[in-house]
């Protein structure tokens, strides 16, 4: 993958989860961890409570990281109405 500093949302959706596909997982998990704040609030529908901190994240990013599984996003919010 190649090094990006998207700024736009949308951007850097793309950037996480679609290049950073192609990183190798402890590559990847360490280019995701640079876009999250100290204070991240993370919901997944999995969870019935919120991740509250980047360990957290980071934690559950390690769980999932497993070979096969790949995200295929159709399409990305660009905040246009």
């Amino acid at each position: 993958f190649e090094k990006k500093a998207p700024t736009a949302a949308n951007e850097v959706a793309k950037y996480l989860y679609v290049d950073l596909q192609n990183a190798e997982p402890e590559a990847g998990t360490a280019e995701l961890m640079r876009f999250l704040a100290d204070d991240i609030l993370y919901r997944d529908f999995n969870f019935q409570n919120p991740l509250t901190s980047p360990a957290e994240v980071k934690a559950f990013v390690d769980d999932f990281s497993f070979p096969g599984i790949e995200f295929r996003p159709l399409r990305f919010d660009d905040g246009d109405l």
